[in-house]
C-alpha cells in the first residue's frame, strides 16, 4: 500500500502536466497591401481597401503598415487604417508612429503601429484609407500582423485534469486518515 502513494502522486503529476501541455498558443501571419497605387495626371488617386481575415480563436494581434516605392521618395499619404468585425462593433485603430508633413509637400515612408489587442473569434476586416501622388511610378503600402491565438484545452485535456486532480486529493486524504 505505501508503493502505491508515490506512484499515485506521480501519475496525477503527469496527468497534470499532459492536460496543461493541450493549451497553447497557435501562431497567427496575416499579410495584406497595395501595390498598384499610381495618380494620374488628373489627381491623385484614392486609397480605400478593405480586406477581411477570420480568427478561429480568441487572438493577441499587433503588426505595421509601411509604405513603399520604387522611387527613392514614397509618395502615399495613408490617412487612417483600422480593424473591425465584420458584422460591426467598434473601431480598433492602428496608429501613425512615422510620417511626412503632406500639408507642406514633405513627402516620406509612413509606418502605421497595431499595439497588442486581444480579439475575439469571427470575420475582421482591416480597413485601409489614403492617397497616392506619384504619377510616374507604382507605389505601395504593406500590412502585416502577427500574434498568437489562444486554443482552449480539448475535452480529453479536461478530462486528465480532472482525474488528476482526483487522484491527488484521493492521495492526500489517505494520507491524512492514516497520520491519525
Amino acid at each position: 500500500m505505501t508503493f502505491f502513494k508515490p506512484l499515485t502522486a506521480v501519475a496525477a503529476t503527469l496527468m497534470l502536466a499532459l492536460a496543461a501541455g493541450a493549451v497553447q498558443a497557435e501562431p497567427v501571419a496575416l499579410s495584406f497591401g497595395d501595390n498598384q497605387i499610381k495618380a494620374s495626371n488628373r489627381g491623385a488617386k484614392v486609397v480605400a481597401d478593405v480586406f477581411d481575415f477570420t480568427l478561429d480563436a480568441p487572438t493577441f494581434l499587433s503588426g505595421l503598415l509601411q509604405t513603399a516605392s520604387a522611387d527613392s521618395t514614397p509618395m502615399v499619404n495613408i490617412t487612417s487604417a483600422y480593424l473591425q468585425l465584420k458584422s460591426g462593433g467598434p473601431q480598433i485603430w492602428l496608429t501613425e508612429t512615422v510620417a511626412g508633413d503632406w500639408d507642406n509637400d514633405v513627402f516620406s515612408a509612413e509606418t502605421w503601429t497595431l499595439s497588442p489587442q486581444l480579439l475575439s473569434a469571427g470575420d475582421w476586416q482591416l480597413h485601409v484609407m489614403g492617397e497616392g501622388f506619384n504619377t510616374k511610378l507604382k507605389e505601395s503600402y504593406q500590412v502585416n500582423l502577427e500574434g498568437a491565438a489562444e486554443q482552449l484545452p480539448e475535452p480529453a485535456g479536461l478530462a486528465l485534469v480532472a482525474i488528476g486532480l482526483t487522484a491527488l486529493t484521493v492521495t492526500r486524504r489517505r494520507a491524512a486518515r492514516s497520520d491519525r
